[in-house]
């Protein structure tokens, strides 16, 4: 969304075990640590967050027909 602040992210749906969050990190240049430390102590505002410029990509393997492969078989065990 562009505010007059500029660009701002509302909803990023990449969790730590997704594939997808692989190349989003390796574009952080300021340690996940420290903005880690930042949320837990409140002051994620305080925290300077840099990345690097550049693009990152992200290849998938998945069986076909997923995931309605794993549904069914998720079904079939209950």
């Amino acid at each position: 969304m562009i505010t007059p602040q500029g660009p701002k992210v509302l909803e990023f749906n990449a969790r730590f075990g997704d594939p997808e969050t692989q190349p989003v990190l390796s574009l952080l240049e300021t340690d996940l640590v420290d903005i880690i430390d930042a949320i837990l102590e409140n002051r994620l505002a305080q925290q300077e967050v840099k990345w690097k410029d550049g693009a990152s990509v992200c290849v998938v393997m998945a069986a076909g027909a997923t995931p309605e492969n794993t549904l069914k078989a998720r079904k079939s065990k209950a």
